[in-house]
């Protein structure tokens, strides 16, 4: 069971303004594809309102302007069912556990997939063994199972660095400790931001064909489907 929790903290956390996803154990599944995530990381992107326009800078990258309350666009996958989302799991299995952490992927109106994750304590339970128990924690705009703890021992199983920190609620839970550089970070355009790795794009090619870098943001945008991989739509960020 513990060795499910760090498979479980390692392919998630979704954000909808990243790189073209692929059926990558160890990579992002949300619609957009956002790199891989350690425990405790967040890949969520800034999504203050702004309509982006181009603008490339010495590093690839766009630039953008703001307009009012125009979310900006990102690349989603598109789908017909809830099952068509698969190719953004990394785990085995996935037809036959949509709903179930990480699976819980959703068909939205607009014909593209969601995944925010588990909603609560109770979508993690599936996991829970022995002394074992999983809570769900917010990782950015994920939410993330991962390991509950009261002191560093309880990590022990969990990797040999994770260690006992708390959330806002003050509830322990096993991570890894606070990156202090880039370069601890794993994955395209994963980097150390508030001590924690996440998704931050510098150029368009970390993208990866999925949109055009807004370097403001560090986020992953496009204008139109144009800018998007096939079986991608560029829709508002939800």
């Amino acid at each position: 069971m513990h060795h499910a929790a760090r498979l479980l903290l390692f392919a998630v956390p979704f954000v909808t303004a990243c790189p073209r996803a692929e059926a990558d154990p160890a990579g992002d599944t949300s619609s957009s594809g956002g790199g891989g995530s350690s425990s405790d990381t967040s890949s969520d992107g800034a999504d203050e309102g702004s309509s982006s326009s181009a603008g490339g800078d010495s590093e690839g990258g766009s630039s953008s302007s703001s307009s009012g309350d125009v979310p900006p666009q990102v690349c989603a996958l598109q789908c017909e069912s809830a099952v068509d989302c698969c190719v953004l799991s990394g785990s085995f299995g996935c037809e036959d556990a949509i709903g179930i952490y990480p699976n819980e992927f959703v068909c939205e109106a607009n014909g593209t997939c969601s995944n925010h994750g588990c909603p609560d304590d109770a979508g993690c339970s599936i996991f829970d063994g022995g002394t074992t128990h999983f809570i769900c924690v917010a990782m950015g705009s994920f939410g993330t199972c991962v390991t509950a703890c009261e002191t560093d021992a309880d990590c022990e199983g969990v990797s040999p660095t994770s260690r006992c920190r708390g959330d806002d609620a003050g509830r322990g839970y096993c991570a890894e400790p606070p990156c202090t550089g880039d370069d601890a970070c794993v994955g395209t355009g994963m980097r150390c931001l508030d001590e924690r790795c996440q998704f931050h794009c510098v150029a368009d090619d970390e993208c990866g064909g999925n949109g055009r870098c807004e370097i403001e943001t560090g986020t992953c945008v496009c204008d139109d489907a144009a800018g998007c991989g096939e079986g991608f739509a560029c829709v508002p960020q939800a």
